[in-house]
């Protein structure tokens, strides 16, 4: 467990670290492997413990990967649609669609923020709102302070838990 640890803390002080973390936020926002919360949250912590990575480069990073990956999955959804493959042709799908342009509709700004926070749920609701035609403009504003507000709430997370388990840029 050491070792894994060790590995961690030297590849957070990489300079590659960040690009790399970009492209990680990026996929996450549409195609999730590992949820980015995770990454993020423990990312900061290590920097409370060693001071790499630094916080305000890992939290620009996060922001503009988490941007881009909702952008993608909203821009997926606007080019294959709702009619691509037979299951959603299906009448209970297409009830299921109509409901959801509905809610983006009369409160998109609730639905797209609390969705950030719910990883399978971001990329559902960000794929929904651009195969019901939702407005990109107002889904770039939403999504953006929501990505914000993640971002922030996140990096927090990381410094608390670090905080309460006693970390220190000398020991942890």
């Amino acid at each position: 467990m050491e070792f894994i640890n060790e590995a961690v803390l030297h590849a957070a002080g990489q300079w590659w670290i960040y690009p790399a973390l970009l492209v990680f936020f990026f996929v996450d926002g549409f195609a999730m492997v590992v949820p980015s919360e995770t990454l993020i949250v423990a990312l900061a912590a290590f920097s409370r413990h060693s001071g790499e990575p630094n916080l305000w480069i890992l939290g620009l990073t996060a922001l503009v990967g988490a941007i881009c990956g909702d952008n993608m999955a909203y821009l997926l959804g606007r080019r294959i649609g709702l009619e691509r493959w037979g299951w959603m042709r299906r009448p209970k799908v297409r009830k299921v669609f109509a409901w959801a342009r509905y809610e983006l509709e009369k409160r998109g700004a609730v639905l797209i923020f609390t969705a950030r926070y719910i990883p399978w749920g971001r990329v559902a609701v960000n794929y929904v709102a651009g195969s019901t035609g939702f407005s990109h403009r107002r889904f770039f504003a939403f999504d953006a302070v929501a990505c914000l507000t993640w971002v922030g709430y996140s990096l927090g997370i990381g410094l608390l838990a670090a905080r309460s388990l006693g970390c220190t840029t000398t020991r942890c």
